[in-house]
């Protein structure tokens, strides 16, 4: 019983030590297409997006890497007062390797907002074995155009 007890207490250990956290900032132009009903409100955004590697202890990102999304989706819909916002987009380094996202947040998009969920899954070359989870804030900039700034911290 000892023995299991130590066993498991390693296992969890070795997980909590070798946690990585990564921060990005991402930024990028946005377009946006509403459609409004009586009922219900939709809203979907076309993006290009930036990524730049703020913080990391992590083997798959050194500080000031940088990662590009191209004709990223992200997309809410409004019911009784209650919205959504999801998306993906898949993002490229310098080298092509690729990592393939999901997002989800309380908001419209385009509107400025926090408490959001990202799952970043590797694709290809160097991510083809990583995974981690995110929380993200955007801020969104109007400008002549829509800009959006966000912040991410990520743990694999």
């Amino acid at each position: 019983m000892k023995k299991n007890i130590i066993i498991i207490l390693s296992i969890f250990i070795s997980s909590y030590v070798f946690s990585a956290e990564i921060e990005f900032l991402g930024t990028g132009k946005f377009n946006l297409n509403s459609v409004k009903t009586d009922k219900v409100k939709y809203v979907s955004a076309i993006f290009d997006q930036t990524l730049v590697v703020n913080k990391s202890n992590s083997i798959f990102f050194k500080v000031g890497d940088i990662m590009v999304g191209r004709k990223c989706i992200g997309y809410s819909k409004t019911i009784e007062g209650k919205t959504i916002l999801e998306g993906s987009c898949i993002y490229k380094d310098s080298q092509g390797d690729s990592i393939f996202t999901v997002f989800d947040r309380k908001g419209n998009a385009g509107e400025s907002g926090s408490g959001g969920q990202l799952k970043m899954e590797g694709i290809t070359g160097k991510f083809k074995d990583f995974n981690a989870s995110c929380k993200y804030d955007a801020k969104y900039i109007k400008n002549q155009d829509l800009y959006l700034v966000n912040f991410a911290k990520c743990t694999h």
